[in-house]
């Protein structure tokens, strides 16, 4: 099952040492790791966004294109990321936590991991310590919701 998770981080160094890492010890028989985003909010509200893409997707357009919505949505407002996921079929729960989640001077991870229970990968994100973790379910609803975001090209992919 694919699964969305978030980490926050009361750093932008601390998240980019565990993007890092993560990318480093990437064991495929553990995860599969397509694209990882993080993005910090300073103290003035400012987003600041980055990510390190991975190779090797079975569905890039699909995972870049979600990406990319994301960070459309942040460079709005948090009201938007929030509507996004709304839109998009998320759960509720998950959508408020993450968005309450996302604090100044605070950076969060986005991963989104495939064919392996997340339950098996958080163990490897517990070694960094500090984080607060959420996760949820990526459906076929969601995929679907995704797919027809990008064929009405709201998002084009570039």
């Amino acid at each position: 099952m694919r699964t969305l998770i978030v980490v926050t981080y009361p750093s932008e160094d601390w998240a980019a040492r565990v993007v890092s890492a993560l990318h480093q010890t990437q064991d495929h028989s553990l995860i599969d790791l397509n694209d990882a985003l993080f993005f910090t909010i300073d103290y003035n509200g400012r987003i600041r966004v980055r990510w390190q893409q991975i190779e090797n997707s079975e569905y890039p357009d699909m995972w870049r294109g979600l990406r990319q919505m994301m960070i459309a949505s942040l460079a709005k407002s948090l009201d938007s990321l929030q509507r996004l996921l709304r839109d998009l079929g998320f759960e509720e729960t998950f959508v408020n936590r993450f968005t309450t989640l996302l604090q100044p001077n605070w950076s969060t991870i986005v991963i989104f991991v495939r064919y392996t229970a997340a339950e098996r990968f958080l163990p490897a994100l517990s070694r960094f310590g500090g984080g607060i973790v959420l996760q949820t379910a990526i459906t076929e609803y969601s995929e679907l919701r995704v797919h027809d975001a990008l064929t009405l090209a709201r998002f084009p992919i570039t």
